[in-house]
């Protein structure tokens, strides 16, 4: 049988490794949160660059063919006018 100041003592013992342990746990806990907290936003980010990059060249290409059209159809005016102009 243990002695009366034994006992006290091996509960502030485990006590403070409970704390010991516990606040390793929070610790590592925390860090994991960073972790995929930092690769979420690093994958958000990707992808709205993705997206913005995928925008910006369907823009490019309706501008090219909007400007392809304007020509073909000044080309047919001008054609037009030709033909008129001869008759």
């Amino acid at each position: 049988m243990k002695s009366d100041l034994e006992l006290p003592l091996y509960a502030i013992a485990s006590i403070f490794t409970l704390e010991f342990f516990t606040g390793w746990a929070a610790l590592v806990l925390t860090v994991i949160l960073i972790i995929v907290g930092v690769a979420r936003l690093i994958q958000w980010i990707k992808t709205w660059n993705y997206e913005t990059k995928r925008r910006k060249e369907e823009e490019e290409k309706r501008t090219e063919e909007r400007e392809e059209h304007e020509l073909r159809m000044k080309l047919l005016q001008k054609e037009l006018e030709e033909k008129e102009h001869k008759l």
